[in-house]
């Protein structure tokens, strides 16, 4: 588990420089933060759309997360339970099996603050 750790957070240094670039598929749209605390949204989510990736860095928020919910279109497709997860890791989604529609990320603290990200894929 921590090589593989290790290896993600290899790759996404790598990629930092390829991952603000929107070549087309999927787009992403607003981030935004239900709660009244106030996160640095650019450092949670990074979007690496040559290899179909959204990547989430559970360090860039202070909460602790407890659940990761995937929505299409309004409607709930996924949920993971985060609590065993450290709070340095990075979860990945892979949004080349995604279907065409728009979707929405939302982690979700033990204090209740929810952090959305929507992405829409074409």
């Amino acid at each position: 588990m921590k090589l593989r750790i290790s290896f993600l957070l290899a790759i996404l240094c790598l990629s930092i420089p390829f991952l603000q670039a929107n070549n087309g598929n999927p787009s992403s749209s607003t981030v935004s933060s239900t709660a009244e605390t106030s996160y640095p949204l650019d450092n949670i989510f990074y979007n690496d759309f040559e290899n179909s990736a959204v990547f989430i860095d559970f360090e860039a928020i202070t909460d602790d997360l407890i659940m990761i919910n995937l929505f299409r279109d309004g409607q709930l497709m996924m949920e993971d339970d985060v609590t065993d997860l450290p709070g340095n890791s990075i979860y990945e989604y892979n949004t080349e099996i995604f279907r065409t529609g728009n979707y929405t990320i939302e982690l979700v603290t033990l204090q209740g603050v929810k952090i959305h990200k929507k992405i829409a894929i074409e």
